[in-house]
């Protein structure tokens, strides 16, 4: 898609009532255009998320975005864990990854930027948290999300043994960390499931769905023909999860909360008017 198209993907879905937008990838500091991409969904009235590994973007180019929150991927406080895990596409360790995403990190705090530090766990780094923790505390980071891997993508072959971590020792470190780092607004996802109600604008202006039961991207139609009753009415895309998904994340509810109350979700009768 051109930077035009995305001007008018982004016109068409704010008028579908779309709120936020994560542009992600890949990588998608990779294109020349992202910040003329990223000022037309905030010029469209959408906040805006940039999802990046850290390695391209120097401090003077962050002037030339607009007001948008870093999210920005960090899998370890450990150097060569994080290299690691950072494969270039010949499949060998991104050495200085980890000074480069830590300097990118230092750039966007010391310009104001609102940034927040992403790590997917694994067997690779789900023992060293606190080493993680200690280098954001002292880089100076305010907001960390440590999730578990989607069974999604390449993360489907062989997950169990390759992706899956064990939930006890995750919270225990978790404890500590709250503990140790108060300073730092540490959130954990421990959803690996996303089944049609994760919303996806794919490179060719393909709206697609995410799923994590073997069909992981599933398409739902092209952008730029089809319509919002389209989208309600897949069979594939689940609207009404999607804003569950949004009220609970902004709620902060934890997934089994949903599970030990689905109550919760009873539709409300006709004449009921729910105030927040």
């Amino acid at each position: 898609m051109s930077t035009q198209d995305w001007i008018i993907a982004f016109d068409r879905l704010k008028q579908w009532g779309l709120m936020r937008v994560d542009l992600s990838g890949g990588e998608p500091t990779m294109r020349h255009d992202l910040p003329e991409i990223a000022w037309s969904a905030v010029n469209a009235g959408i906040n805006v998320v940039i999802s990046t590994n850290g390695l391209v973007i120097k401090e003077k180019s962050l002037e030339e975005y607009p007001k948008v929150r870093w999210h920005v991927s960090l899998d370890s406080g450990i150097e060569v864990i994080h290299e690691r895990s950072r494969l270039l596409p010949v499949l060998k360790p991104s050495t200085g990854s980890f000074r480069r995403a830590t300097d990118f990190l230092r750039s966007c705090i010391h310009q104001g930027c609102d940034v927040r530090v992403l790590t997917c766990l694994g067997p690779h780094n789900r023992d060293q948290l606190f080493a993680l923790g200690e280098h954001l505390a002292l880089t100076g980071v305010k907001e960390w999300n440590l999730s578990r891997v989607l069974r999604a993508g390449r993360a489907q072959s062989d997950y169990e043994n390759l992706w899956a971590v064990a939930e006890e020792g995750i919270l225990e470190q978790l404890a500590y960390l709250r503990k140790a780092f108060p300073f730092i607004r540490i959130r954990y996802s421990t959803r690996s499931e996303q089944n049609g109600y994760f919303l996806l604008v794919l490179p060719d202006g393909s709206l697609a769905t995410q799923r994590t039961d073997g069909n992981d991207k599933v398409a739902l139609g092209d952008l730029f023909n089809m319509t919002l009753e389209d989208l309600q009415f897949s069979s594939e895309f689940d609207l009404a999860e999607h804003g569950r998904k949004w009220i609970s994340s902004t709620l902060e509810w934890q997934p089994f909360c949903l599970q030990c109350s689905p109550e919760l979700w009873d539709p409300l009768p006709a004449d009921s008017c729910l105030a927040v």
